[in-house]
C-alpha cells in the first residue's frame, strides 16, 4: 500500500484552514457562519468535480464529497443535528472558549430563604456568617451560541469529509492490491 504524500503547499493550506476554523470558532458570528458554510459547500462541490473520471484515484475525492455532504445535510435538519455525535460537545466548547465574556456575580450560599434563587438553590448577596468566602456564579452569554453551532457544524462537515477521503484512500489502496485475473483465450 502506497502511503499518502503531502506537498508543502498542501500542508500550508491545511494549517491555514485550521487557523481560519479556530478564528471562526473563537469569533463566531452570523457572517463567519455563512462564510464558512458557503466555503464548505464549495469545497464539497469541487471534490465532486475532481472525482469524475479518475477511476480508483477518484475514490479519495468521492469520500470527501459524500462524507462531508452527508454530515452537512444532517446538520441542517433539527432532528438530524440532534443525532450527530458532535452536537453535545459544541455548547460546552462555546462556554469554554467564551468564559471571559460571561458575567460573574459573587454570592453566598444560604440554608434559609434568601434574596437570590438560582436553580432552586438559595443564595445571599451578603455573607451569612463572618469569614464566609463567596462563590462566583457565572451565567452564560448566549448571544452568539447559534452562530457558534453553525460554524462548528461546518467545520465538522469538513472533518467528516477528510475522514471520507481517508476511507476512499484505503479503498483505492485495497483495490490496487487485488490480483488481476490472467487473460483467457
Amino acid at each position: 500500500m502506497q502511503s499518502p504524500r503531502f506537498r508543502t503547499a498542501t500542508l500550508m493550506a491545511v494549517v491555514a484552514a485550521l487557523g481560519v476554523a479556530i478564528a471562526a470558532l473563537r469569533f463566531a458570528s452570523d457572517a463567519w457562519a455563512s462564510t464558512l458554510f458557503t466555503s464548505t459547500l464549495l469545497v464539497l462541490a469541487t471534490a465532486s468535480l475532481m472525482a469524475i473520471g479518475r477511476g480508483d484515484a477518484g475514490l479519495r475525492w468521492w469520500g470527501l464529497a459524500v462524507f462531508g455532504a452527508a454530515y452537512l445535510s444532517a446538520s441542517l435538519l433539527p432532528d438530524g443535528r440532534a443525532q450527530l455525535p458532535t452536537t453535545p460537545y459544541l455548547d460546552p466548547l462555546y462556554f469554554g472558549v467564551h468564559v471571559d465574556s460571561q458575567p460573574m456575580l459573587p454570592v453566598y450560599p444560604s440554608r434559609v430563604k434568601a434574596d437570590l434563587v438560582i436553580d432552586s438553590k438559595h443564595y445571599s448577596m451578603t455573607p451569612t456568617f463572618a469569614g464566609q468566602q463567596p462563590m462566583l456564579y457565572t451565567w452564560p452569554d448566549r448571544t452568539e451560541l447559534e452562530a457558534f453551532r453553525r460554524v462548528g457544524h461546518a467545520v465538522c462537515a469538513l472533518g467528516a469529509g477528510l475522514l471520507g477521503g481517508v476511507v476512499g484512500h484505503l479503498l483505492a489502496a485495497r483495490r490496487d492490491r487485488r490480483p488481476t485475473p490472467a487473460p483467457t483465450g
